[in-house]
């Protein structure tokens, strides 16, 4: 825990939390929610890049991944499976 503390620090202590920010953290009664923010930014920037690879005649698969070690799907992904 104590190699996060930096993290939780950093992100305390931005005034910019919820504006603009990626993630919007709050805190209330001991539950810390962190929020993934900004989707439309980012569903904007995922359909261009599929109109890129739809009108470009090189590009035969079109593959989305994560940076870092965790991916966040949205879904139940196990419950997708069955």
């Amino acid at each position: 825990m104590s190699s996060l503390s930096h993290i939780s620090r950093r992100l305390m202590s931005s005034s910019a939390r919820s504006n603009g920010s990626l993630t919007v953290v709050r805190l209330k009664n001991g539950v810390r929610t962190v929020r993934m923010n900004r989707p439309r930014p980012m569903m904007n920037e995922i359909i261009a890049d599929f109109q890129e690879a739809a009108a470009d005649e090189e590009t035969k698969v079109l593959v989305f991944t994560g940076t870092g070690p965790y991916y966040c799907a949205g879904v139940n992904l196990a419950g997708s499976l069955k």
